[in-house]
């Protein structure tokens, strides 16, 4: 081998090193996730049917007078008063992104449940390439075989979308959940993932009515921040 070359297969090397080491040092957590812990009933998940609700502020319930309004709450209402076995668990946060949701999930480690997902709004917004690096494996996290990513951040934010619905995907089959997404979560890298599907997997991936998308609700319904549902929209 030639000098040059052996100073750019060293160069190499040694970038690939500093890109995955800095990937393990900015490994980021959930700021929000323990805040909501200790408001969520948590503690009351054995012998009933749970769902965990992850999202940002829809589901969080802004735009509400009270966190009762938010429909996790509604749902928790709706079964107590039907007398039906079951706790609903609220994990969502206000302009939080479909990363965090999975990083939540993790955490929590819930098993034989119901996960309601309402996400993806602010992926575009809040995506990081070391996400990227973080969720692959194989010869695929390596930094140099997604370097174009770094040059289009749109191809670069589908793609991580595509690993966490893998990875949402291999737990729920592991801890036997079923997962539902509504409405504005990233449609097409769901319908993609379904369609393309390599393994068995047992997540079942459900498009909930247009609510969210719909434009013409009533304004009654509607927060004074124009952006949000108030008590009757939800």
């Amino acid at each position: 081998m030639t000098t040059i070359f052996k100073i750019l297969l060293v160069f190499l090397l040694f970038t690939e090193i500093f890109f995955q080491i800095a990937v393990l040092a900015m490994a980021e957590e959930v700021p929000w996730l323990d805040k909501v812990i200790k408001t969520s009933n948590l503690k009351d998940t054995r012998s009933k049917e749970n769902f965990y609700f992850l999202g940002d502020s829809n589901t969080y319930g802004m735009g509400a007078s009270s966190p009762e309004y938010s429909f996790p709450n509604l749902l928790q209402g709706f079964l107590k008063q039907h007398h039906i076995q079951g706790n609903c668990i609220n994990l969502a946060y206000p302009a939080s992104n479909s990363y965090q949701h999975l990083k939540a999930l993790l955490k929590v480690n819930p098993k034989d449940s119901i996960i309601i997902l309402q996400s993806g709004m602010h992926d575009i917004h809040q995506f990081k390439f070391r996400y990227l690096l973080e969720l692959e494996s194989g010869f695929n996290k390596m930094f140099l075989a997604n370097i174009t990513y770094l040059f289009n951040k749109q191809a670069m934010v589908h793609k991580i979308q595509s690993l966490i619905l893998k990875r949402f995907d291999i737990m729920a089959q592991k801890n036997q959940l079923k997962i539902v997404t509504m409405d504005y979560w990233w449609q097409n890298e769901v319908k993609m993932h379904i369609h393309n599907r390599d393994t068995l997997l047992t997540t079942e991936y459900l498009k909930l009515g247009g609510f969210f998308e719909n434009r013409n609700i009533k304004s009654e319904y509607i927060s004074i921040d124009k952006l949000h549902l108030n008590d009757f929209g939800y």
